[in-house]
């Protein structure tokens, strides 16, 4: 099997406990391949890992080391996640890791934008 995964878009906002809520924008495809290298596109069920990480601060994590990492069910082509972390976050995405065959892993990652930027 091959994906095709990436982040879109993710987003942030300090809450009043001091944690961000970060909401996460993500698409994937799933190609499955015959013995003669044909393609073709096969509907996503996958359990994928969704992740959350951080800068480097005084007492907090250290540059990209994980905030949260968790395995979302992805069933659509497009999906959106609410996710909460401790700290504020700097880059998110899907398949963090690059554990699956992705046709282009760099795009799997985004930076966080917070409110207003």
């Amino acid at each position: 099997m091959l994906y095709d995964n990436r982040a879109t878009a993710a987003t942030s906002s300090r809450q009043a406990d001091g944690s961000y809520a970060v909401r996460l924008t993500v698409e994937s495809r799933r190609f499955i391949a015959s013995g003669d290298g044909a393609e073709r596109e096969a509907p996503v069920d996958e359990w994928i890992d969704i992740g959350v990480f951080g800068a480097k601060e005084a007492g907090g994590p250290d540059p990209g080391r994980p905030l949260l990492v968790e395995k979302r069910h992805i069933t659509q082509p497009s999906m959106v996640f609410d996710l909460v972390v401790p700290v504020e976050p700097v880059r998110a995405g899907i398949d963090p890791f690059n554990k699956l065959i992705d046709r282009n892993p760099d795009n799997n990652v985004t930076g966080v934008g917070g409110e207003g930027r």
